[in-house]
């Protein structure tokens, strides 16, 4: 597997778990 990619799907997983956990957190700032 490319490194650029591997490392394109790490920023996206530690992006999804970073608004998660911003969900629970944090008061809802995004819509939905």
């Amino acid at each position: 597997m490319d490194v650029t990619a591997l490392a394109f799907v790490a920023l996206m997983l530690l992006i999804l778990v970073f608004f998660a956990w911003w969900g629970e957190t944090h008061q809802p700032g995004l819509p939905g």
